[in-house]
């Protein structure tokens, strides 16, 4: 192999690591962009959770796919983000899943009989 040879090989591998390390630092870049909007969201959806108040009768229609969604409408989010379930003592659980770019976060709230949100660990 002559110095030509090596000095190409040298140069296209330096243009290799080059485009990886750009490709390294957009990835994390994203990551970080993401995360940190994610949780700036969520911030908001406790805000607003704290004063919410949602009547748990139209919870049932609206976990069916209603037009109409005081749940999304009063924590502020897409009806899209919002998983409602119902737990055996029949009180509902809200989950709000958050997605900004590669970031996810998800928040629970637990709805009482007079539709005050307690947010929980998990439904």
């Amino acid at each position: 192999m002559n110095d030509d040879d090596r000095h190409g090989r040298r140069k296209r591998l330096r243009i290799i690591l080059a485009i990886a390390a750009v490709a390294v630092i957009v990835a994390v870049t994203i990551s970080i962009v993401g995360s940190r909007q994610v949780d700036s969201d969520i911030a908001k959806v406790r805000e607003k959770a704290d004063s919410a108040t949602i009547d748990p009768s139209t919870i049932a229609f609206e976990s069916y796919g209603a037009d109409d969604n005081s749940v999304a409408d009063a924590l502020g989010v897409d009806p899209t983000a919002l998983m409602l379930q119902q737990d055996p003592s029949n009180q509902w659980c809200v989950t709000v899943k958050i997605s900004q770019l590669t970031s996810s976060q998800s928040v629970y709230f637990n709805v009482s009989d007079n539709g005050v949100l307690s947010e929980i660990d998990n439904c």
